[in-house]
C-alpha cells in the first residue's frame, strides 16, 4: 500500500506518529476510517466486517480503534482497554469468520502513556477481491462503504488475478530479451534459473521513482549466490553482474519496483548435474530462491516499493532436464521436462515479505540462523512445494519444518 498516514511503517507506530493525526485534523476518507471503540457486539462486528471488505474491494486502507473523531476529523486519542494481543486475536477472528473469502489484515497495538493503547488495522487491496460481507459486496465511498453495484461486481470479477497475469507476462518479456541480447546484460543463450519480485502497489498505480546518488547508500549490495556486489547506475536500473568460470549472474533492481535475478548456464553455476540426462538439482534452486529474495527484499522495500509481491522462480530452457533431490535414492523425476519454461509462483503479502527477509547474522548462534532460514522457506511454500513435486516428491522438506512444531 503505497498511501500511509503515519509517516512510518505500521510495525514503528508511537503514540507521537498517532497524535500527529489529531495535530494535523487528518480526515476520514477512501482510506481511513476511525473508530472510538472496538466492536462489542454482532451489529457492530458486522460493521467491521463491511468495511474491511470494502477496504480491500478497493485501494485498501487503515481502521484506527481507539480514536475520538468529530464529523470524521481526529480530536483526540482516548485508546482502548483490555489484554493488547488478546484484542488483536479478537479482531482478526471477527474479520476473518465474517467476510468471504477471508480478508487478511495486519493489525498492531499502539501504547499511551494514559495505561490504555490503540489499535491500528491495515488493510491491503485484495487480489482475491471481490470480498463478501453480510451476504453483500462492498466498496469504500467516502468516508462510508456502500454496496457495490451489479455491473461494480461483475467489473471486480472480471479483473481478479488481472496483475498477476500481466506480471507473468511481464517476467517472460524480461527472459525474452535477455536471451534475445536485449536485456540489462550480455546474457548466454543457455539454461538459466530467474527469479523475479516486484511490487504489486508499484505495478498497478504506475509508480516509479528516479533513482539518485542515495540509493546507492540505500541498497549498498545486491545478492548474488552466496555473496554480493555494490550495484552501478544503468538505464534499466541498479544493476550488478558477474562472471566467474562459466558461470553468469546478475541483479538488477528496477525504478518499478522489480527485482530480477538471473544465473545460468545452470550446469556451470551448480543447479543442474551434466549427464545423460542431465538432472537440475532442486535443492539447489530451492536454496538460491531463499538466500536471493531473504536478502533482497528489504532491499525493494527501503527504495519505498511496498508488499505485497508477486514473486516467482523461473526455469528457462529446462526441456529435457529431469529434477532430482541432493539424495536421488530419496526422489527423482523420471519424465524429462517438456516445456521450455518451469514458472513457479506465488504472492507475498507484507508479513510474509517480513519474515523472508529476516537478516541472518554472523553473531547469532546456529540455531537461530537455522530457524530464520526455516520460517523463510515456510513462508515461501507455495514455490517451494511446487518446484519439489515437479520432481516427483510431496512437498519441500524444509518449507514444512515447522509444521507441527519441529
Amino acid at each position: 500500500m503505497n498511501w500511509n498516514p503515519f509517516g512510518a511503517p505500521l510495525q514503528e507506530l508511537t503514540e507521537a506518529h498517532l497524535q500527529e493525526l489529531a495535530k494535523r485534523e487528518i480526515q476520514e476518507g477512501p482510506r481511513l476510517d476511525y473508530k472510538l471503540a472496538l466492536p462489542a457486539n454482532k451489529g457492530e462486528k458486522k460493521e467491521l466486517a463491511r468495511d474491511v471488505a470494502a477496504f480491500a474491494n478497493a485501494y485498501g486502507g487503515y481502521l484506527i480503534f481507539g480514536i475520538r473523531e468529530e464529523e470524521g476529523v481526529a480530536r483526540e486519542l482516548v485508546g482502548v482497554e483490555g489484554d493488547p494481543d488478546r484484542n488483536v486475536t479478537d479482531l482478526e477472528n471477527a474479520i476473518r469468520d465474517r467476510t468471504e473469502p477471508p480478508v487478511e489484515v495486519q493489525t498492531v497495538a499502539v501504547p499511551l502513556e494514559n495505561g490504555r493503547h490503540i489499535l491500528v488495522m491495515e488493510v491491503p487491496r485484495s487480489l482475491n477481491a471481490p470480498h463478501m460481507a453480510d451476504g453483500r459486496f462492498y466498496r469504500r465511498s467516502g468516508r462510508s462503504s456502500a454496496p457495490m453495484h451489479y455491473m461494480d461486481i461483475r467489473r471486480a470479477f472480471a479483473e481478479q488475478g488481472d496483475a498477476v497475469r500481466k506480471l507473468r507476462e511481464r517476467l517472460s518479456r524480461w527472459i525474452g530479451d535477455l536471451e534475445r541480447g536485449y536485456g540489462p546484460v550480455d546474457w548466454v543463450e543457455a539454461p538459466a534459473l530467474y527469479l523475479y519480485a516486484a511490487s504489486i502497489p508499484a505495478f498497478d498505480t504506475g509508480f516509479m521513482r528516479v533513482f539518485g546518488p542515495e540509493d546507492q547508500h540505500r541498497v549498498e549490495s545486491l545478492a548474488m549466490m552466496q555473496d554480493g556486489g555494490r550495484p552501478e547506475f544503468s538505464a534499466d536500473g541498479l544493476l550488478v553482474s558477474r562472471v566467474r568460470e562459466s558461470c553468469q549472474a546478475f541483479a538488477l533492481l528496477t525504478p518499478e519496483g522489480e527485482l530480477l535475478y538471473g544465473a545460468g548456464p545452470l550446469v556451470a553455476c551448480g543447479f543442474a548435474q551434466e549427464s545423460r540426462p542431465p538432472y537440475l538439482l532442486v535443492h539447489k534452486a530451492q536454496s538460491v530462491t531463499i538466500e536471493v529474495l531473504g536478502k533482497n527484499l528489504p532491499r525493494l522495500r527501503a527504495l519505498g516499493f511496498e508488499a505485497p509481491y508477486y514473486v516467482a522462480l523461473a526455469l528457462a530452457r529446462a526441456e529435457g532436464y529431469r529434477l532430482r533431490d541432493e539424495d536421488p535414492h530419496r526422489f527423482s523425476s523420471e519424465r524429462p521436462v517438456r516445456r521450455p519454461l518451469l514458472l513457479f509462483d506465488q504472492i507475498l503479502l507484507e508479513e510474509d515479505a517480513r519474515v523472508v527477509g529476516q537478516r541472518i547474522g554472523d553473531h547469532q548462534t546456529w540455531e537461530a540462523n537455522q530457524r530464520i532460514w526455516r520460517e523463510r522457506a515456510a513462508r515461501l511454500k507455495p514455490i517451494l512445494d511446487r518446484l519439489y513435486q515437479a520432481a516427483g516428491a510431496e512437498q519441500s522438506p524444509i518449507a514444512h519444518a515447522l509444521d507441527g512444531g519441529r
